[in-house]
């Protein structure tokens, strides 16, 4: 092997390595960011909704869930899938009432519907940031794409949508008359 094709390769695997810690690490700590800053967003947003319809701060409902907010704030670093499923198997505890039920026992029925949808975009932003958006999105994604083929054909037979939203894709971003997008309509009969 010659120094060119020594070199070559050094170049080669330090890219890599290179990529490979942006992947691992850059973008997990990238993606723990985002999912703070989101739910310090709904934490605000909770908190100026108390405010400007002048209710208190210390009922119950809105601590414990001010409390479950800074809770993922915190520990959002170690949240994950099986740190989910453990917490859910070795930590039932039924002298302490949810706060879905405190949610339900809110007397104000404006003040309810915006605390359940609080809540449900809490549990959603969590569900993403758990399912999509850390290492097992590898798994998940894979699985997720392929159900949703399944049940796309299954709802609606063979059709397909992804040739026409890459023509349309081409055709957003000014490439209406290019080669690509004739071979594209070509291929399709379109």
């Amino acid at each position: 092997m010659s120094n060119l094709e020594i070199t070559a390769v050094v170049r080669a695997a330090i890219g890599f390595w290179i990529l490979a810690f942006a992947a691992i690490y850059m973008y997990r700590k990238t993606q723990l960011d985002v999912f703070r800053s989101d739910v310090f967003a709904i934490r605000d947003e909770m908190f100026n909704y108390m405010w400007q319809h002048d209710r208190p701060f210390d009922v119950e409902h809105y601590t414990h869930m001010r409390d479950t907010l800074n809770g993922l704030i915190r520990f959002s670093h170690q949240f994950d899938l099986s740190s989910i499923v453990l917490a859910a198997i070795f930590t039932r505890d039924d002298r302490s009432p949810s706060l879905l039920s405190m949610i339900e026992a809110i007397p104000h029925a404006e003040e309810r519907a915006y605390f359940q949808a609080v809540y449900h975009r809490v549990a959603h932003r969590a569900w993403r940031y758990v399912m999509f958006e850390g290492s097992q999105a590898l798994i998940v994604l894979p699985v997720v794409a392929v159900y949703q083929i399944f049940r796309r054909f299954r709802n609606h037979g063979f059709h397909f949508e992804l040739p026409s939203m890459a023509i349309n894709k081409l055709m957003a971003i000014g490439r209406v008359d290019s080669d690509e997008a004739r071979l594209i309509r070509g291929c399709l009969g379109v």
